[in-house]
């Protein structure tokens, strides 16, 4: 069933407009409010894709910093007790070529 309302002139077919703040909401205000909402939604996609972007640089300068320290033993406390990494890798070259037993 369709009601047509009348209204200052103006009529609706349907459901009557939502009334806001006093005034009929009318088809231009709605679309008003959907382009709004729309413009607030691609600047908030802006901001997430320059914060992503950001991120990604920092992650980009943050590998080779992880590694280099990695690499200089900085990562992690060292135990004086362990034996330097030089004689370690002596000890295992002479275990590879030493006649199996």
């Amino acid at each position: 069933m369709i009601r047509i309302v009348f209204n200052a002139g103006t009529f609706y077919r349907g459901a009557p407009p939502r009334r806001a703040g006093g005034v009929w909401d009318t088809a231009g205000n709605r679309k008003t409010e959907i382009v709004r909402r729309v413009k607030e939604l691609f600047s908030q996609s802006e901001s997430v894709q320059l914060q992503y972007a950001e991120a990604v640089k920092q992650v980009e300068a943050l590998t080779p910093s992880v590694l280099s320290k990695a690499f200089r033993g900085e990562l992690v406390p060292q135990d004086p007790n362990d034996e330097p990494a030089g004689e370690m890798l002596e000890r295992m070259l002479a275990h590879r070529t030493s006649p199996p037993k």
